[in-house]
């Protein structure tokens, strides 16, 4: 049986791949907390406490993948829907936190502009149901200075509850955990 040696080179002499090989995964870096956060109704976001991670490219030409999922639930306090809006802020080199320009949808009349969301509830057993909210982005940064990416919050007409259901009454109810991730992607 042949062996194969790749580009003419003895298999122990190969220590990287050929140029032009890229989207490999670099480094993973994970945020899980476990407790609830609660935000009241309000029109400013706030960074969810306990949401956020920190990385640093190894290259300039490496991509962050973000991945966060959250379970959402409302409380009925105020009998009308709680929405519920999540956004993404990035911190480069220990500055100012901003938002991450491409991760929000495009300004549409009098709408939110926000990464995603964890929809409206309403009805008498809101506090009881969690619903799931996904946000996925491709961060280009060009950069490698530590980068600190924060997730925040904005609820409106009610109380959001980030980590499962509002009410803690009875085993119906659900406590989850909520989870962001970046992810160094390889040019």
């Amino acid at each position: 049986m042949a062996i194969i040696k790749p580009n003419n080179n003895t298999l122990s002499s190969i220590t990287a791949l050929p140029t032009g090989v890229g989207g490999k995964v670099l480094q993973v870096v994970q945020t899980v907390k476990t407790d609830i956060f609660q935000r009241s109704s309000s029109t400013d976001f706030a960074d969810i406490t306990g949401v956020s991670v920190s990385i640093t490219p190894s290259a300039t030409s490496s991509k962050i993948l973000l991945t966060f999922d959250a379970d959402v639930s409302s409380d009925r306090t105020t009998g009308s829907p709680t929405f519920p809006y999540f956004k993404l802020t990035k911190a480069v080199g220990g500055g100012s936190a901003s938002d991450v320009t491409g991760a929000v949808g495009d300004s549409r009349g009098s709408s939110i502009r926000a990464w995603c969301s964890g929809g409206s509830q309403y009805g008498s057993n809101v506090e009881i149901v969690a619903e799931h909210t996904h946000g996925q982005y491709l961060d280009s940064p060009s950069t490698t200075s530590a980068l600190v990416y924060q997730v925040q919050v904005r609820s409106t007409d009610g109380t959001a509850t980030i980590g499962g259901s509002d009410s803690t009454s009875d085993s119906n109810r659900v406590s989850t955990p909520t989870v962001l991730t970046a992810m160094e992607i390889g040019a």
